[in-house]
């Protein structure tokens, strides 16, 4: 009986440190995320687990593979965004540019005019 109390109690310690270890590497993972490292990953053991802290690992890996590709769409749609912005300064420079030169020689032909009525 009482050998039986001691493999009952030993079987459980080992099965709540396996559970709190796995626990804890989840958590530390979930720190390093949350602290901006996407390039973590969780290791191996963990997601072959059939259980429910397997589960979570994967979903966990999953989270960030989907995290990093959401962030390189916006850093993507970012630099599009900076180009077009600087084509359309490129392009309002040239117009005013243009709107200044258009000016400029409209003032030339009316003082033109101006010359040509004075002497006629």
């Amino acid at each position: 009986m009482v050998s039986g109390v001691l493999l009952s109690l030993g079987l459980g310690i080992f099965i709540a440190k396996t559970i709190s270890s796995s626990l804890t590497k989840g958590v530390e993972f979930s720190k390093a995320i949350s602290e901006g490292n996407l390039t973590e990953r969780l290791d191996d053991k963990l997601l072959r687990q059939k259980d429910e802290i397997g589960t979570l690992a994967n979903a966990m890996n999953n989270m960030v593979v989907k995290l990093t590709e959401v962030v390189q769409s916006v850093q993507s749609a970012s630099d599009n965004v900076a180009a077009g912005s600087q084509e359309l300064s490129s392009n309002s420079e040239q117009m005013s540019q243009g709107a200044t030169e258009q000016a400029a020689a409209a003032e030339e032909a009316s003082s033109s005019m101006e010359q040509d009525d004075i002497e006629h």
